[in-house]
């Protein structure tokens, strides 16, 4: 596993590193301005109703596949799996034609206080951000399915095509303005769930086990929809939480939004490669791992996570706190100026701190998915969430940054409650194990 991890790890790093391109491309034309606000605002809602349907792909699609595959039903495990994923289809196109046709009804919602210029970039932009709804999902469960075939290394390559495309996009047609970056986006992300696909197809993949020739797979599809149903108050709860602090921050005025914006996306590049990237072959690792009721594996695979989750976020903290800035404006120009560097790095510092517990919690997180205890997401979800209300509440005085230090804040208050919970749990599993094995 150690092997796959390291690979999957590297592949996401270039991933990033390519996605890089297009924040650099991106700074240059646009530096922090209130297009850019609007663009990121634009990108919330997609991002908050893709992660739900992503999250409930992960909780049901995982501990189903993993019995059906244990018990030897590849038949019933690839038509469910192939359901899984036009079901997402269905689902995101659906609800696509139904918030573009009703945009005009929670559009002014969305960030009232924002100022009219980036109301305008918004109102432009949501068209082409819509999409997002469906695509993402459909390539996260595409995803899924190749890690479960060991070539997740394919779904984790995509990006990099993303990348390039939406960047190639950016630089070919720098006069296009906010219309060729929300053009970018799409297109991007079209060449990225194609490439999935087509890894998909090349396998034989939508041609096997024709559903004519095939037992019923409703009993899978019952227990997946339970499951996925069971967290979908705490996935909503988790992405809710992920897509406020750039309302948040819209309070601050212009150029703040695209601070935190260009902050975060360094943040999650660093949270994809040592976490999100690798989240698809923890969650198999898990799975087979309950599936077995080997606890004392899991106990060390939690353990190795926890450490090097710390180790890592204490060397990205000192890192952006002392070259964070200057490193910014040696790399970046055009419209993102000097100043522009320092607003950000200050953002970016607060996003590190709390980088350690963003990777540990994916970790945990994986376990608690893979295990079929997903209901614990609600808790940690609502944990979460209020944390950070408070945690914005009371760092208020750091001025626009403390949105970031509250996303950190409100990680590590996760991170407390689950070490609260999951020593005796895995205690109690393992005594379970132990009685169960013995004679």
């Amino acid at each position: 596993m150690r092997r796959q991890l390291i690979a999957v790890s590297l592949i996401t790093a270039v991933a990033q590193l390519a996605a890089f391109v297009k924040v650099w491309v991106t700074a240059r034309l646009f530096g922090i301005s209130a297009e850019l606000d609007g663009y990121n605002l634009a990108l919330v809602m997609p991002t908050f109703i893709s992660g739900i349907l992503s999250g409930m792909v992960q909780s049901g699609l995982f501990p189903v596949r993993a019995r059906l595959a244990a018990q030897g039903n590849e038949e019933q495990a690839v038509r469910f799996e192939r359901l899984v994923l036009w079901g997402m289809a269905v689902i995101g196109i659906l609800l696509v034609f139904g918030l573009f046709l009703s945009r005009s009804l929670w559009l002014p919602w969305l960030v009232p206080s924002a100022t009219p210029a980036v109301q305008k970039a918004l109102t432009f932009v949501i068209p082409f951000s819509l999409p997002l709804i469906a695509l993402n999902p459909i390539g996260d469960a595409a995803g899924y399915i190749l890690a479960m075939r060991n070539r997740y290394w394919i779904a984790a390559s995509a990006p990099i095509g993303n990348a390039l495309v939406s960047s190639a996009l950016l630089l070919a047609w720098p006069s296009g303005g906010l219309l060729c970056l929300a053009l970018s986006t799409i297109l991007g992300l079209l060449i990225q769930v194609g490439i999935c696909l087509i890894a998909l197809a090349q396998t034989g993949y939508f041609h096997r086990y024709p559903q004519s020739v095939t037992p019923p797979i409703g009993s899978p599809v019952k227990e997946a929809a339970k499951l996925s149903l069971w967290v979908l108050p705490a996935i909503a709860i988790l992405n809710l939480a992920a897509s406020l602090p750039p309302i948040l921050v819209g309070t601050y005025g212009e150029g703040a939004v695209s601070a935190f914006g260009y902050a975060n996306r360094l943040h999650q590049a660093a949270v994809q490669i040592f976490a999100v990237g690798i989240a698809p072959v923890l969650l198999a690792r898990f799975a087979a791992l309950s599936a077995a009721r080997d606890f004392a594996a899991i106990r060390l695979v939690l353990a190795q996570g926890a450490v090097w989750s710390l180790v890592i976020g204490a060397l990205a903290s000192v890192a952006v706190l002392f070259l964070g800035a200057p490193f910014l404006s040696s790399v970046f120009s055009g419209r993102f100026d000097e100043l522009a560097a320092v607003r950000v790095a200050d953002h970016w510092f607060w996003f590190s701190v709390g980088l350690g517990f963003f990777i540990f919690g994916g970790v945990l997180a994986r376990f608690w998915q893979a295990s079929g205890r997903s209901a614990l997401l609600m808790l940690f979800a609502i944990v979460q969430c209020l944390s950070l209300l408070a945690s914005f509440s009371l760092l208020a005085p750091l001025g626009e940054v403390a949105v970031a230090a509250s996303v950190s804040a409100s990680a590590f208050v996760t991170i407390v409650v689950n070490l609260m919970l999951l020593p005796q749990r895995l205690r109690v599993s393992s005594r379970e194990s132990t009685a169960t094995a013995a004679p």
